[in-house]
């Protein structure tokens, strides 16, 4: 979100503060949670466990984090998770609006993805971060990003020098939750 993950722990303490000082809002057994924690197709942790996931650098983090993340920044996120079957929409590609979040607040959209070095064609895959999609003027030649551009098919040449208005840029940089 900020170009670099050096704010990652400052990100990440921040939602420990929202769910710790919010708890009725992010426990799955509490009555007035986020109707998130209630969905029968999204498994979220009992409150202790999403406290510590969050908590600690490094751990993973569960969709919830991404619903703190949107109280604190008071921002609406659109999460992508990618089709890992055709025909599967993963629950997991959804708006999340966190807590006192204005309907008409700016959005940002982040799309679920894997640090994982080792991935084979039939294996599983580890989706282990998110990643900002930035809409942003690219420079194709940039070897740092790739171009999600539904208007250009993958045979179409670009001219070495192209400078294209797109859609979204998957930038270089993770937001490790």
């Amino acid at each position: 979100m900020y170009g670099t993950q050096d704010w990652h722990a400052q990100l990440r303490f921040l939602a420990c503060l929202e769910i710790g000082e919010h708890r009725s809002y992010y426990d799955r057994d509490d009555a007035n949670c986020h109707q998130l924690m209630r969905s029968v197709d999204v498994v979220c942790p009992n409150f202790y466990d999403l406290f510590e996931e969050v908590s600690v650098d490094g751990c993973s983090c569960c969709v919830v984090a991404l619903l703190a993340l949107s109280s604190v920044l008071q921002v609406r996120i659109n999460s992508f998770y990618p089709p890992l079957q055709s025909s599967f929409v993963s629950p997991l590609t959804v708006e999340l609006v966190g807590r006192d979040v204005a309907s008409s607040a700016r959005s940002i959209s982040v799309m679920w993805s894997t640090c994982s070095a080792s991935l084979t064609a039939s294996g599983p895959v580890d989706i282990n971060h998110v990643v900002p999609l930035i809409k942003a003027r690219c420079d194709r030649r940039n070897s740092n990003a790739v171009v999600i551009d539904s208007a250009q098919t993958p045979t179409e040449s670009v001219p070495e020098r192209a400078v294209h208005q797109v859609p979204f840029l998957l930038a270089s940089i993770t937001v490790s939750l």
